[in-house]
């Protein structure tokens, strides 16, 4: 489950949109412009919004654009806005615009398409809902192939032949200490044992075992460092 969200974290960090330019990057696609006196506004909850600050910004861009294609009978600049207003509300539960502006015109258009604004909201919510476990089930397949990556050279490692045992012992050690997450109990206690084994093993057969590791190691503190975690001295 933390690997999942790890996963699914670093995909929204890889797929961050920057949530400021949101605004003037539909606006600058559709070619219009949000009203002046609601464009601030929308623009700092744009900024502010923890959904639309991360990769919430791809699919709410999209959407918007499909949206702004299809006419619905009014100006296009208060279409955009009440499209702007359909995702708030969605989001917030509350509304940008709320007909009391003093725009008659503006007012006129959004009677005329109360319905397509409710129908948009809740496009909205489906589309970026759906986006999303997307976005999770991705994570999730990302993750399933690590674990099985990770499973998979553990496996390599403990199956290894006995007379390669001083490389299993110093990669298997590599792998703990660098990622000791990926490594399951039962797997380390199993190289525990069998580490011990191998060395009671050297012990009967008068083999330098110590003389192997420093050849590996390379330095005699290290080899020190690796009994310790087998559990050998």
């Amino acid at each position: 489950m933390k690997k999942s969200i790890l996963f699914l974290m670093m995909l929204l960090a890889a797929t961050t949109v920057s949530a400021q330019d949101l605004v003037d990057r539909v606006s600058q696609a559709v070619g219009v412009e949000l009203p002046s006196e609601y464009k601030g506004a929308v623009k700092a909850y744009v900024q502010g919004s923890k959904v639309l600050e991360g990769s919430g910004a791809i699919p709410t861009e999209q959407f918007i654009k499909e949206q702004m294609k299809e006419n619905w009978g009014i100006s296009k600049q208060n279409q955009l806005l009440f499209i702007w207003d359909a995702i708030y509300e969605q989001i917030t539960k509350k509304n940008f615009y709320d007909g009391e502006d003093g725009n008659k015109q503006r007012l006129e258009d959004f009677e005329k398409v109360m319905d397509n604004i409710e129908t948009c909201g809740k496009k909205y919510n489906t589309d970026f809902k759906a986006y999303m476990r997307k976005l999770s089930a991705e994570a999730d397949r990302r993750s399933a192939e690590a674990d099985k990556r990770s499973a998979e050279a553990v496996k390599k490692i403990i199956k290894q032949d006995s007379v390669w045992v001083k490389e299993r012992m110093v990669e298997f050690y590599n792998l703990y200490t660098q990622n000791p997450n990926i490594i399951k109990k039962e797997d380390l206690n199993f190289m525990k044992e069998s580490t011990k084994g191998f060395i009671e093993d050297c012990n009967k057969r008068n083999i330098d075992y110590k003389a192997i590791l420093r050849k590996e190691l390379g330095d005699e503190k290290k080899v020190k460092d690796l009994l310790k975690f087998y559990g050998i001295e």
